[in-house]
């Protein structure tokens, strides 16, 4: 009875762990799209109100959708620093210090390029980079969805068949 039992817990944990796996690339994709609708929602503050950088952070870290809103948050908190430092810096920190993002290299990299613009440019500059930073994320948002949907099955299939592989070469 207990073998059966282990068996059971042994199966549901493998799969527990490939479908977690699942989620992951699901939240990526949602993740992605969460920051393309805070970049639009920027470029808006930041043509029509024309605000200030620690402004446009404020706004944002209230707006902005909740799966980035943590990003947004601890820019807020840093802009009393921008005087001794620069926004690129604070804005880099930020990202580096935003693991829930799930954030591959590339894409890290993209954002971390907009911060060297922000607050430096004319307006016009701003947004053709912001433009241009969230074609890019679109790009990655696209990637991400294919990955997700090759990827979904083969997790949730190598979660289970794990757990009833160990649990025959244990019986």
């Amino acid at each position: 009875m207990l073998s059966v039992i282990g068996a059971g817990l042994l199966i549901c944990g493998t799969s527990a762990w490939g479908f977690s796996a699942v989620l992951r690339l699901k939240k990526r994709t949602q993740i992605l799209a969460a920051l393309i609708s805070a970049l639009e929602l920027l470029e808006s503050e930041l043509t029509f109100k024309l605000a200030a950088l620690p402004e446009l952070m404020e706004t944002l870290s209230k707006t902005a959708p909740p799966a980035v809103r943590g990003l947004f948050v601890r820019c807020a908190a840093q802009m009393p620093r921008l005087g001794n430092c620069s926004f690129r810096r604070i804005w880099n920190e930020c990202i580096s210090n935003s693991p829930e993002l799930l954030l591959k290299e590339d894409e890290r990299e993209c954002l971390e390029e907009l911060g060297t613009v922000l607050g430096r440019y004319e307006l016009s500059q701003q947004r053709r980079v912001l433009h241009y930073t969230r074609s890019r994320l679109y790009t990655f948002l696209d990637r991400a969805e294919n990955e997700r949907s090759r990827q979904s099955r083969l997790y949730g299939t190598l979660g289970v068949a794990s757990g009833v592989m160990a649990v025959l070469i244990l019986i």
